[in-house]
């Protein structure tokens, strides 16, 4: 007598019988039965847990070493030979010779040449997530090192976008090709199309110099299509939320690089009259990072991990108050308010709350560090705040007077070619006062504002386009806030949202848009809001096809 199956629990008791034909037909159907009985939420709460437990809407293949045991580490003692070698013969190009005094220097170099190659061959990703937490933390190593090579400088950060787009391309071989439709690229696309232009009419209809032409190209567009390499690369929720964290860690770790400086009395000075500062005015904006992302969590996820997420809110501000830049603080007001808007009137009072709990921890924390001494100016850290925050000086200040004379040389150019712009290249001269009370002839100065500075460049009809791009961003971001349940999206696509008003109206008073590690961590960002976003909806059309 042949054996009875074991059926599952699922099936009706008709179905424990002699398995035949009749009776395989038969499980079938009360297996269908089964799913079609299931209720309208019990979906809705499917969707609900597979988007907190965070399931990829598309699978990678398992990652594994290309060689295993003596291959492989006689291929990384080789490595390592040639990488030394050649990091001893580039580095003289890229570092000073002062530099070489330094004892660490000949350590660093073989360590981290190492540890990039060894990166590029086994785990490529790591790459752009290195790429993304240098921008972040040591900018100037990506804005300042470079290998001259005759007509052309060639810098880490054009190094590593040529080693992702081989990347990229090799996966495309292999048929590997997680384009993302979204909606925005369209736009961005647009926008990189807009900087070709502005080479075409600085370079052949203004006849600017090409040098300058091509720099304003690679800082302010070229980089920008890191864009598509975050989207590309990033095919996996996996990859979306490795390359977050590593951007929110990156952005906490230069709360704690401010609290050093200020603590050991490491500030400096820009120039003669200047208050003292503590990092840099980039590094203000990507501090606001993990700010908001510490309060969306504290609003939207308030049970989980709530003293270490308010600590490194009140760390954080504590940290772009320290820093000692107005541009900063307005951005980060304006990304406050901007974050206070788009939450609902219950979150809105916990939000006030949170305000309130906070000013007393910022007040207590910056008149503890009062008193600190100043090194270099010999100060304290009270007096230079007060003498950054003194908005009745500001008239007097001569770097506001140099800004403003700036914009106003600024339209001037704008007015002579106000559809297409004067082309990528073009800088102006102005007359400023200097803090001896004499005058001096600002040559090829920087516009310390990007919006001014785009439509001075790409004139009416180009600064349309770019607002466009820009106003699609915040749209889908606001719509996705609207609508989602999923806390984990909502709470960085808050972040970024508000890291973006940040931005912008910081930028005002800044050429954030016009330099290389800014306009990278920005499009960083973007993409993960995208490709959060993208991921939600997903995962809703996934249960609308598998529901009956």
């Amino acid at each position: 007598m042949s054996s009875i199956k074991r059926m599952p629990a699922k099936h009706c008791a008709d179905c424990v019988k002699r398995p035949t034909r009749k009776l395989q037909i038969k499980q079938m159907r009360c297996s269908s039965k089964s799913r079609s009985t299931r209720p309208t939420s019990a979906i809705r709460t499917d969707v609900n847990e597979s988007m907190n437990q965070s399931q990829a809407p598309l699978s990678d293949p398992p990652t594994r070493f290309p060689f295993q045991g003596r291959g492989m580490a006689a291929t990384l003692v080789g490595l390592a030979i040639l990488v030394i070698a050649t990091g001893y013969l580039l580095a003289p190009g890229f570092l000073p010779a002062s530099a070489w005094d330094n004892p660490v220097v000949p350590l660093a170099i073989p360590l981290v040449a190492t540890l990039g190659a060894f990166s590029a061959m086994f785990r490529p990703r790591w790459v752009l997530y290195g790429f993304v937490f240098t921008a972040i933390v040591v900018h100037s190593v990506l804005e300042e090192l470079y290998l001259p090579l005759g007509f052309m400088k060639l810098y880490i950060t054009d190094a590593v976008f040529a080693f992702n787009i081989s990347f990229i391309g090799v996966r495309l071989l292999f048929g590997i090709w997680p384009w993302q439709k979204l909606r925005i690229n369209r736009y961005v696309m647009a926008y990189l199309a807009l900087g070709l232009w502005g080479v075409v009419n600085g370079l052949l209809l203004k006849h600017n110099d090409y040098d300058v032409v091509f720099g304003d190209f690679r800082r302010a567009y070229f980089y920008f299509s890191n864009f598509f390499v975050v989207l590309l690369l990033c095919d996996s929720w996996k990859e979306v939320r490795t390359l977050r964290n590593v951007v929110l860690v990156a952005c906490a770790s230069l709360t704690l690089k401010a609290f050093f400086q200020a603590t050991s009395g490491q500030f400096y000075y820009r120039r003669a009259g200047d208050a003292a500062h503590v990092l840099s005015q980039y590094e203000i904006i990507f501090i606001s990072i993990i700010l908001f992302y510490a309060l969306a969590h504290l609003l939207y996820a308030p049970t989980r991990h709530r003293l270490a997420w308010a600590a490194t809110a009140g760390a954080s501000i504590v940290a772009i108050i320290l820093a000692n830049y107005r541009a900063g603080w307005l951005g980060t007001m304006a990304g406050l308010g901007f974050l206070f808007l788009l939450l609902p009137w219950r979150r809105k009072m916990r939000m006030a709350m949170l305000g309130i709990l906070g000013f007393m921890f910022i007040s207590t924390a910056v008149l503890l560090m009062w008193e600190q001494k100043v090194t270099e100016g010999n100060s304290t850290v009270g007096q230079e705040l007060l003498q950054k925050a003194n908005v009745k000086q500001t008239s007097t200040d001569i770097n506001v007077i140099w800004r403003f004379q700036s914009y106003t040389a600024a339209l001037a150019k704008w007015r002579e070619y106000p559809l297409l712009g004067s082309g990528l290249g073009t800088y102006v001269d102005f007359y400023a006062p200097t803090s001896t009370g004499g005058s001096i002839l600002a040559e090829g100065h920087n516009i310390h504002n990007s919006m001014l500075w785009l439509l001075m460049t790409q004139g009416l009809l180009g600064f349309a386009v770019i607002m466009t791009m820009h106003v699609m961003f915040l749209r889908m971001s606001i719509s996705f806030l609207r609508r989602t349940q999923w806390t984990e999206g909502r709470i960085f696509v808050t972040a970024a949202t508000a890291y973006y008003a940040a931005m912008m109206v910081a930028t005002l008073f800044e050429n954030f848009l016009e330099h290389a590690t800014p306009i990278t961590v920005f499009s960083t960002m973007m993409a993960l809001s995208m490709l959060t976003i993208a991921h939600e909806e997903s995962q809703a059309s996934r249960a609308v096809i598998e529901s009956p």
